[in-house]
């Protein structure tokens, strides 16, 4: 069991500290409803480091279109995690793209399955410019890469990235309109101007329990954005990052589904 210090509890899966609470997700239809950050990101991206992370919750494991959990796309430069559905139902893809250059990174085996998802996961997107590589995790743990689509970005000019569109969760924000819909929960969205290490992404799962961030070691460092629906009602979502920019949801969508 783990050791519990001064002032922390012990939830169904790892401790969370005294004082912090996560009450709320957000419950998105599949068809209408996503969070605008009202940022670009387009520094952090330029710099060639950064990742990308949430809990979530599908409603179908193999979605019948696929299921963007954050996206946006201004001209040629893309950034996109998705849920996949026809020839890899199931995975998860996240896509690259500055100018007519595009890397590809693709999960070796279905992260869901069909129907319903009965617990959440908890997902790192990491753009390591330094080694040009695209690679995530699900619950702490690396996913192995499918085939061609190994996540090379050596072909990306990240410092030419430059979009006036707002990264998305729940949808991908397509030139201004958002599109490609996630159906399920989403919860503690989160972004990192800097690649997230795997003892990192480690302590981010705790054990499937959503942790504080800014009180979490190294996990503070460079956090630039960090969407917690914590506000149960309305429309404004705040950013618990230093840079405060408060994200937009499209509807009313809180849900007391929450990782646990």
């Amino acid at each position: 069991m783990p050791q519990l210090g001064l002032g922390s509890s012990l939830s169904r899966g790892g401790v969370t500290p005294s004082g912090f609470e996560n009450n709320y997700a957000v419950d998105f239809n599949g068809s209408s409803n996503y969070l605008n950050t009202q940022s670009t990101f387009q520094t952090i991206i330029r710099g060639g480091s950064f990742s990308i992370g949430c809990w979530i919750k599908p409603d179908d494991g193999i979605p019948g279109s696929a299921s963007y959990f954050f996206g946006c796309r201004d001209t040629n430069s893309i950034i996109s995690g998705f849920v996949e559905t026809g020839m890899f139902p199931g995975f998860i893809q996240v896509h690259f793209t500055v100018g007519g250059n595009q890397a590809v990174w693709q999960s070796a085996l279905a992260v869901f399955s069909d129907g319903a998802v009965s617990d959440y996961a908890h997902i790192v997107a990491v753009f390591d410019g330094e080694n040009d590589q695209i690679y995530c995790y699900k619950n702490g743990d690396s996913l192995g890469a499918h085939g061609v689509f190994d996540g090379d970005t050596s072909s990306i000019t990240t410092g030419d990235y430059t979009s006036s569109e707002s990264l998305h969760f729940g949808a991908y924000n397509n030139n201004g309109t958002p599109g490609d819909w996630y159906d399920g929960h989403i919860d503690e969205m989160s972004v990192w101007g800097r690649v997230l290490t795997s003892a990192e992404c480690t302590t981010l799962y705790n054990d499937g329990v959503p942790l504080d961030i800014i009180n979490s070691g190294t996990l503070a460092n460079k956090l630039e954005g960090w969407y917690r629906v914590e506000e149960g009602t309305g429309t404004t979502v705040n950013d618990s990052s230093d840079n405060d920019v408060a994200g937009v949801l499209s509807h009313d969508i809180y849900s007391t589904t929450v990782p646990e």
